[in-house]
């Protein structure tokens, strides 16, 4: 956008001169929804005693530096679960869609459990050890309402403004509603009656439907999987064609998570190593070298 590239109607009032018109450019932004849900645990040795001792977590990375040992050879998280609605419910008919995961074997939510207090939105408590799953909503609805990303100023320097439109969707809320539920009844199983003491902060006052939904739009952020902001697609959806040229242009390529035009029911990661090794071929090639790229709808 600073370059000229993108809505003319959004280009213009900041003074920017369009080399391009693509509306799509800044558009259809989709990331997962992140909610850390959190419990009082029945320990004094938990993943929260690093967060709030800045000498302890010194000594445990040179630990780790030094042998690979100690309490960063731990993932953020080691055990996932991905589970879907079941599929005997009338859950999605009940919203008039049908269900927006791309097969009967792909999640509509996952569950990670991880051994400390986590939120992208309440700071770590003083004391306490916790144990916590994040719950996410890996299978947005399709096609939901997406965010989009604008420009702040013509300072390359300054953040632009991002709005995720997390959770835009009613459905994607209800998918949400479900996890938190999941995950409540993951934790009553009889293993954790000596480790699971109980639920903790807005998360325990959450004991109706309202209060849910109220704590979840609370409460949830992104899992900092952004993608679809300078699509593949055709017509004026489209930023860029099946070669990942932006239209309008010679030479110029996108090779990233923006490029995707809907967001995969999974972490990006993989899907993105794919979109690049398929890039990479691309421009091996030559393919569609030296040829202008139609604009929107060409």
């Amino acid at each position: 956008m600073l370059s000229g590239i993108g809505d003319v109607t959004d280009l213009k009032p900041m003074g920017i001169k369009p080399i391009v018109d693509l509306p799509a450019v800044g558009k259809n932004l989709h990331d997962h929804a992140f909610l850390g849900n959190s419990w009082l645990a029945n320990s004094n040795n938990t993943l929260d005693n690093l967060h709030r001792n800045n000498t302890l977590a010194a000594e445990a990375l040179a630990l780790w530096q030094i042998n690979g040992t100690g309490p960063l050879v731990l993932g953020g998280s080691s055990q996932f679960g991905w589970l879907r609605i079941p599929q005997a419910t009338d859950f999605f008919q009940s919203f008039g869609i049908s269900d927006p995961s791309p097969g009967l074997t792909s999640a509509h939510f996952e569950l990670l459990a991880i051994n400390n207090f986590i939120s992208k939105t309440v700071a770590l408590p003083t004391e306490g050890h916790f144990f916590s799953i994040i719950t996410v909503v890996i299978s947005p609805t399709a096609p939901s309402p997406g965010g989009n990303v604008t420009l702040n100023s013509t300072n390359p320097f300054d953040a632009p403004i991002i709005n995720p439109n997390l959770l835009g969707s009613p459905v994607d809320l209800a998918i949400m509603r479900d996890a938190v539920k999941a995950a409540r009844a993951f934790v009553t199983a009889p293993t954790w009656s000596d480790y699971i003491i109980s639920e903790f902060g807005a998360f325990a006052n959450a004991t109706t439907e309202e209060a849910l939904d109220a704590y979840i739009r609370s409460n949830s952020d992104t899992i900092d999987h952004p993608v679809g902001t300078v699509a593949m697609g055709n017509g004026v959806e489209g930023a860029l064609d099946s070669h990942l040229r932006v239209r309008g242009t010679v030479g110029l390529r996108v090779v990233d998570a923006s490029a995707f035009p809907f967001i995969p029911s999974a972490h990006t990661q993989g899907p993105t190593y794919i979109l690049a090794e398929r890039a990479a071929y691309l421009v091996m090639t030559g393919s569609g070298d030296g040829a202008t790229v139609g604009g929107p709808g060409g």
